[in-house]
């Protein structure tokens, strides 16, 4: 029976992993995206005085979402490890 949790237990840890690894691809995923929009909005800027002044609020908005993301990229990484440290409890 002891044998039989330590399986399930490690089972589960596996899949938290996985979890984790694919939640931390899926983060990166959109950090190249943010990074990308901010790259073509930075052309787009360069090009005119107008389309500067109109995308600063977009901007900020960026940066401020990509900052939230790392935020709950974090509170989720230690989600998961204290999930790990204590499966089943």
């Amino acid at each position: 029976i002891v044998l039989e949790d330590v399986k399930k237990k490690e089972l589960y840890i596996l899949c938290l992993e996985q979890e984790l690894i694919n939640l931390e691809n899926e983060i990166n995923w959109l950090k190249i995206r943010i990074h990308e929009i901010c790259s073509h909005r930075n052309i787009l800027e360069d090009n005119t005085d107008i389309i500067q002044r109109l995308s600063q609020p977009f901007a900020i908005e960026i940066r401020q979402n990509y900052d939230d993301i790392q935020k709950h990229l974090g509170d989720i990484k230690l989600y998961f490890q204290n999930r790990i440290q204590v499966p089943f409890s």
